[in-house]
């Protein structure tokens, strides 16, 4: 019976241990205008950003009204610009409607690419429409 209680003891350290290796990258944003992520309005106000490698998703949340989204992401190479080292929200903005379309996170080296549903007024935003918010740890 020792040997059970023993083997279920270390089996539980390593998936304690392997759950610790999988922890989630969590920053901070003031976004001052409203906007949408997966076709889901969001507020102004102070968002926490979680991102996590299990399953690869990015998850939103108003710490005001806590109002949250979730969005699968896809890692890519972090754009020229990610050059200052700071963590950036980055926004697409057309006729005064803002989509959340990238999260370049300097911490984990990763570009957090938002899949886009299509556009009902269709065309991408110029590059001059983009909005860059950084992010701080909380």
């Amino acid at each position: 019976m020792k040997t059970f209680t023993m083997n279920m003891i270390l089996a539980t350290a390593a998936l304690f241990g392997a759950s610790v290796a999988q922890a989630s990258t969590v920053l901070r944003a003031e976004v001052p205008f409203p906007f949408s992520m997966n076709g889901r309005e969001f507020r102004p106000g102070t968002y926490e950003v979680r991102s996590d490698n299990s399953p690869l998703q990015l998850v939103l949340c108003n710490l005001e009204n806590y109002r949250m989204g979730v969005a699968l992401y896809s890692p890519e190479e972090l754009p020229r610009d990610a050059s200052d080292g700071k963590s950036k929200l980055v926004f697409e903005c057309n006729d005064g409607a803002c989509v959340l379309v990238d999260v370049v996170d300097m911490r984990s080296g990763l570009g957090l690419r938002i899949p886009q549903q299509k556009s009902r007024r269709g065309g991408r935003a110029r590059t001059e429409d983009k909005v860059k918010i950084t992010l701080q740890a909380p």
